[in-house]
């Protein structure tokens, strides 16, 4: 038998036996678990195309999608997905890059349709078995790999993330390039292979920031294993060149975020608030935002909700940088002053963790997209069977190495690089395991360990196979025994997990994405599974009111918003913020504008951080006109508001006003309603409520730039100019006011001045909607 326990020399795979030719039937057998692979693959494929996130990608994967998009040239805002234009490049990565950059190397090859960049990443998922086949055989034996591989490739959870526009079909490929570039050097450490190896490392790291964790643990293993096998010096070469690589790497990424914030980010901010997401007196363990701060709908608005909802919170303005640091020092002294709770919290982390639950995240609930699946859902496993198969493999593993200890120098030396390696992949997966500890637990986080763990798994398996066939019973009966225990304990729900949100979620969801596509019928069927899995939400009705009015079925919608209101009032809210964005909407469209109002006041009265309610509902009332206002040349007629909008806008004043009267300090939400008060046309208005504000205080920047826009509108300018001035003083990077003044400058005859002022503005934001138009009307008044 080719097996890894039944001949000493075979243990583990002998170095020069795994190095051989491979035989025929090595390749007609890896050729069958490629092709199995690839059928499970284009079934459910197939299947996947019938699911309404197929072309509606959610929330993450729809930000890698409108990147990648905009990088190969074909972002389009009609696009069914239209959050924005990827990347924005006035701000450090938000994401790790690699994975968009690849998504839009796989757009400018097939057009970007979504069903050939699904076909191509489960390519490069069989790819993937193929390049972990050859790993494992070089590593542990031909018996081994082609176990492994097999695991690999029916593995289900690798199927799913491969139809998403997810890095992770791409981490697992570049996981395996590393590990394969690692055992390449121990086996011959020179400083070429060293410095390839950390070039693949920054790679791994721009496409899953998280692997930097297992950094140092790599340059001790590097030094460890060239200290064995050359000199001290030569050891040192290793991982100093092993990092320049690295460095080399990640460069680019570093010297960009360093250029649009001052700070220096290897990759991507938010660590300080993610710390402070798990870490904080509401945390959870799983995906939670903290109390206080904001829940972002979109990557795109998160570094502004992180950033405003730090100015809410200090009362000040700072940079993102500052605002990341000022999370991750406000999670450490809670950590430092609860060490108790800390400590526990962990416990339940690591927990969640080893489960076998699948958690939700940003809308996707992967424990239901596979139950529901007529593929995955037959295909066996769990990560319980995962780590299972790690911690006895492992432990037969080590039970091997130690048996083989008497063997000579010369074929420990053989033997060594696979060992090595082998004790990396342990160490990789504990370190992934530990990284996660102190942030908050997600299911798609654990994706990237399990191939070593299979690897593993596959180990054990083979040396259970080889107690079998040398009638060794006991030791089969005992590996048996504890396999089973430790499945039965990894299976068991250490910590609490109540599936029945994920399932009115999943429903949920699908309702919306199906509504989206206009398929209303099928919605209605979704919504109706949702309310069964979890009635007493009731966003869902809400948002089903928001369909029906679609519809202008006002009778029937106004039914449902009553309903959501009176369980409003009565239960626990899933999202209380969306809820009632929701039912404020239902009602405007009803022009039933006190009810939209009320609604907003009764969030606020159930609970005072809510306040927001009514500057987001305001947004959404006022956003296309106000947006239309700011865009609009001082000097031209502003657009005309249509009938039919006035009684929003008036709406969008009056929630507005009350956010101002609740959040007095939120500089963003002042300046919201002064532009909208200029918006509505009521520059005597925009006069009288700037004046209040500017007299008691405190005095905002953005609030003077206001008071001097209606002042020039009421024929005072030189009064509008002293205020643009001392707000140029107070603020000189804002660029609306320095716009600002440059066009007041330009009307009272002061064209030079004006000039500068406007080309200022235009350093500070070169897409500033007007200031290039007033700037060529000075320039050529000035000619």
């Amino acid at each position: 038998m080719m097996g890894v326990v039944t001949k000493e020399q075979q243990a583990a795979g002998s170095p020069a036996t795994n190095r051989r030719r491979m035989a025929a039937w090595e390749w007609y057998a890896l050729a069958g678990i490629l092709c199995l692979g690839a059928a499970l693959r284009a079934a459910y494929l197939i299947e996947f195309i019938q699911d309404p996130s197929f072309s509606l990608p959610r929330p993450d994967p729809a930000f890698h999608d409108d990147w990648a998009r905009a990088l190969s040239g074909q972002y389009d805002p009609a696009h069914p997905v239209p959050y924005g234009p990827g990347q924005p490049d006035n701000l450090p990565f938000i994401r790790p890059p690699a994975y968009p950059y690849f998504l839009a190397a796989l757009y400018a090859l097939n057009g970007g349709s979504y069903l050939w960049t699904y076909a191509m990443q489960m390519t490069l998922g069989l790819f993937s078995v193929a390049l972990g086949f050859f790993l494992a055989r070089a590593l542990m034996g031909r018996a081994v790999a082609l176990t492994f591989s097999f695991l690999f490739a029916s593995y289900w959870v690798f199927v799913y993330y491969e139809s998403q526009l997810h890095a992770i079909a791409l981490t697992l490929f570049l996981q395996l390039l590393f590990m394969g570039a690692l055992y390449l050097w121990a086996r011959r450490p020179t400083g070429a292979r060293a410095l390839a190896a950390g070039l693949i490392m920054a790679l791994l790291a721009l496409a899953n920031s998280i692997v930097l964790t297992f950094v140092p643990v790599a340059l001790a293993w590097l030094l460890y294993v060239a200290r064995r096998k050359t000199s001290w010096f030569a050891a040192f070469v290793s991982p100093v060149v092993f990092a320049a690589g690295l460095a080399l790497g990640i460069a680019p990424v570093t010297f960009h975020n360093h250029r649009v914030t001052g700070a220096w980010t290897a990759v991507t901010p938010g660590g300080g608030l993610v710390l402070y997401m798990g870490n904080n007196p509401d945390a959870t363990g799983s995906y939670a935002m903290p109390d206080k701060v904001r829940a972002s709908r979109s990557l795109y608005d998160f570094m502004d909700v992180m950033h405003a909802s730090f100015t809410e919170q200090t009362l000040g303005a700072m940079s993102m940088a500052e605002a990341d640091r000022y999370y991750g020092r406000k999670a450490l002294a809670y950590m430092l002053s609860h060490p108790g709770k800390t400590l526990t919290r962990m416990a339940v982390k690591a927990a969640l963790f080893a489960s076998p639950f699948e958690f939700m995240h940003n809308y996707t609930v992967v424990e239901y997209d596979r139950a529901f699946s007529r593929v995955l859902g037959r295909l066996p496993g769990n990560f319980a069977y995962a780590l299972t198969g790690f911690l006895i493999g492992g432990a037969a593993w080590a039970a091997s190495w130690f048996r083989r200890r008497e063997k000579t120098a010369a074929q420990q030396e053989d033997v060594f690089p696979a060992q090595a390696v082998v004790v990396a992949m342990a160490c990789f997966v504990f370190c992934g395991f530990l990284s996660y500890l102190p942030f908050f637990v997600v299911s798609q986080f654990r994706v990237p360990l399990i191939p070593f763990m299979l690897l593993f798994g596959a180990y054990g398996l083979v040396a259970f196979a080889g107690f079998l066939t040398e009638r060794q019973w006991k030791r089969a009966a005992v590996m048996a025994a504890g396999g089973a225990i430790l499945y039965a304990t990894c299976s068991m729900p250490l910590a609490p997990f109540d599936s029945k949100e994920n399932l009115f979620v999943w429903h949920f969801q699908r309702a919306l994405d199906y509504a989206r596509l206009g398929e209303g019928a099928v919605a209605e069927r979704e919504f109706a599974l949702a309310a069964d899995a979890q009635p007493e939400v009731f966003r869902m009705y809400a948002e089903r009111a928001v369909t029906l009015t679609q519809s202008r079925d006002f009778d029937a919608a106004w039914d449902e918003s009553n309903r959501a209101v009176s369980l409003y009032r009565s239960v626990s809210a899933l999202d209380p913020l969306g809820a009632c964005l929701a039912i404020a909407l239902a009602a405007v469209q009803m022009d039933r504008y006190d009810d939209a109002f009320a609604i907003c006041e009764e969030t606020y009265r159930k609970n005072p951080d809510l306040a927001t309610a009514f500057y987001e509902v305001a947004v959404e009332l006022s956003g296309e006109t106000v947006d239309a206002y700011a865009r609009t040349y001082p000097g031209d007629a502003p657009p005309t508001i249509a009938s039919s909008k006035l009684g929003q806008m008036a709406l969008a004043v009056r929630c507005l006003e009350r956010y101002a009267t609740v959040r007095p300090d939120d500089a963003n939400g002042q300046w919201r309603l002064v532009q909208t008060l200029l918006a509505a046309g009521s520059p005597a208005e925009v006069l009288k409520r700037c004046v209040a504000l500017v007299e008691k205080g405190p005095d905002f920047t953005p609030i003077r730039v206001g008071l001097a826009a209606a002042l020039r509108l009421c024929g005072q300018d030189d009064q509008a100019l002293a205020h643009l001035q001392q707000a140029v003083r107070d603020m000189p990077t804002y660029a609306e006011a320095q716009a600002q003044l440059g066009y007041t400058l330009l009307v009272l005859d002061r064209k030079t001045e004006a000039a500068a002022a406007l080309e200022i503005a235009l350093r500070l934001d070169p897409a500033h909607p007007w200031a290039a138009k007033a700037l060529s009307v000075a320039e050529a008044a000035h000619s």
